[in-house]
């Protein structure tokens, strides 16, 4: 797993330092492959034994979109290659998790496989609140507005422009 989160913040934002101290690319980077990572999780936890468990796949693309509306222009084509092209290698480290913690937990411990399934679910359900924060607070830390702030900016600058316009008239 450790592997994994090296390879997302590489894979996601390079190592670079940032000039800016309300950007942090590094540590956006981070917390976006923690969730993307906890979503494969699950999402590979459904065609796993403990498939019973998971009502439904998570969609990746209602947080791509979030993601892809607080980065930079360059961190986001980042991103973007990222999640092309590296989203395999986590599915397979994501069901290797999954296979490894059963063989684990079900041989070594003794257990069932359904309280191994149970353990493994809260596990996986842990990581995912815990990226979901992560990624919360890196937005709230970083300052960044979305999209849709700076469109209201713009909006709200078009209509200034138009009142000086008026007023000039």
């Amino acid at each position: 797993m450790r592997r994994v989160l090296i390879i997302i913040i590489i894979g996601l934002f390079g190592i670079q330092v940032c000039a800016s101290a309300d950007y942090e690319a590094g540590q956006l980077g981070e917390s976006v492959g923690g969730y993307v990572y906890a979503a494969c999780l699950i999402n590979e936890l459904k065609n796993s034994p403990c498939g019973y468990l998971v009502r439904k796949e998570i969609s990746l693309q209602p947080f791509v979109n979030d993601v892809e509306s607080h980065l930079k222009l360059k961190n986001v084509k980042q991103f973007q290659n990222f999640m092309k092209n590296e989203m395999g290698i986590i599915k397979i480290e994501a069901n290797h998790f999954i296979t490894g913690f059963l063989q684990t937990t079900i041989s070594e411990s003794g257990f069932d496989e359904c309280t191994a399934c149970g353990m493994l679910f809260q596990n996986i359900a842990t990581q995912m609140g815990q990226a979901e924060q992560k990624w919360e607070r890196m937005k709230k830390k970083n300052n960044i507005p979305t999209l849709e702030e700076l469109d209201w900016v713009e909006a709200e600058l078009e209509r200034m422009d138009k009142q000086k316009k008026a007023k000039k008239d």
